[in-house]
C-alpha cells in the first residue's frame, strides 16, 4: 500500500507530504511485536490482555475509534469478540499474522483472565458456551482466547 499523502495547511503549492510513517511498515512491525510476545510467552499462548501490556499501540488511546476483534458465529453473525479497544493498527496485525498462518486463536478459560489481569479487567460481555457456539448468538458474547504460535518464522 503507498504512503497516504496529506496536505498541511499553509502549504503554497498545496503539494501533498508524504506522511511520517508508511501504513504497511507500522502494521508489520506491530505484528512482529505481538508475535514476538506470543513466542515468548506460555506454551498456551498469549492472552490479549497481556499483548496489550506487551506491545505498544495495540489498544486505543482516549479519543481514538476502537475496534473489536470479531469472528463469525454459525449462523455467520459477527457476534463473537476476541478483545475490544483495540487500535485499528492492532487490528490489521493480528489479521495479517492470522493471513500468515504466524499465528491462530485458541479458547481458554475465562478463569485465566480473571487470574492474570483481575474482574475489572476482562470484559464484560456474555461468555460464549459451545452450545450457543452451535446455535448462534443475537447479541455479542465474549471468547476467552489466546493467540498462539504456529510454526516456525
Amino acid at each position: 500500500m503507498p504512503n497516504v499523502a496529506n496536505t498541511q495547511a499553509g502549504d503554497k503549492d498545496r503539494t501533498p507530504k508524504p506522511r511520517s510513517y508508511d501504513h504497511d511498515d507500522s502494521v508489520a512491525g506491530m505484528a512482529d511485536s505481538i508475535e514476538l510476545c506470543v513466542r515468548r510467552g506460555r506454551a498456551e499462548g498469549a492472552l490479549f490482555s497481556e499483548i496489550a501490556d506487551a506491545v505498544p499501540g495495540f489498544t486505543t488511546r482516549t479519543g481514538e475509534t476502537a475496534f473489536g476483534l470479531t469472528l463469525h458465529d454459525s449462523k455467520g453473525r459477527q457476534t463473537l469478540v476476541l478483545w475490544a479497544d483495540v487500535s485499528q493498527t492492532g487490528a490489521n496485525a493480528v489479521s495479517l499474522l492470522m493471513t500468515q498462518k504466524r499465528v491462530s486463536v485458541v479458547p481458554v478459560s475465562s478463569l485465566r483472565y480473571l487470574v492474570a489481569v483481575g474482574a475489572d479487567a476482562v470484559l464484560t460481555l456474555p461468555i460464549a458456551t459451545k452450545a450457543g457456539l452451535k446455535r448462534g448468538f443475537k447479541k455479542d458474547h465474549w471468547v476467552p482466547s489466546a493467540l498462539v504460535a504456529t510454526g516456525a518464522h
